[in-house]
């Protein structure tokens, strides 16, 4: 059996430290892209929209999936699993999330026990 995946671009950076301090900006998508966590029956009309940019709006509070609710949940308690890493922001959208994480230092700018960002993901954020 042969596995067919695309060959993609690396865009990380060569001999970069990804649990050095700094802040990231992570998107995690779902397999296939499926949309996992907004509920797929809902009125767009019944709710209320937000504008984002000149030709940009963003629907508020949709429905979360129950996937969706186990992301807001998790999410949530982000920033109770580890001193030295901080959830500034995350959105949920259809068939992705998009996080924006902070790696801390001390008052040296060194990094306490500073788990990468795959490390926080694999092993759940509040183990």
């Amino acid at each position: 059996m042969t596995d067919n995946f695309p060959t993609r671009k690396n865009i990380r950076l060569k001999d970069f430290d990804y649990s050095s301090k700094g802040a990231y900006f992570i998107t995690i998508c779902t397999e296939n892209r499926k949309n996992y966590f907004w509920k797929k029956d809902f009125e767009l009309q019944n709710y209320t929209v937000k504008v984002v940019g000149a030709n940009c709006v963003r629907p508020q509070n949709l429905p979360l999936s129950v996937y969706g609710e186990i992301v807001f949940n998790e999410l949530s308690i982000w920033n109770n699993a580890y001193e030295s890493v901080r959830m500034n922001a995350f959105v949920i959208m259809p068939n992705h999330i998009h996080l924006l994480v902070e790696i801390l230092g001390d008052e040296l700018g060194r990094t306490q026990f500073a788990p990468t960002c795959g490390y926080l993901i694999e092993k759940g954020i509040y183990k």
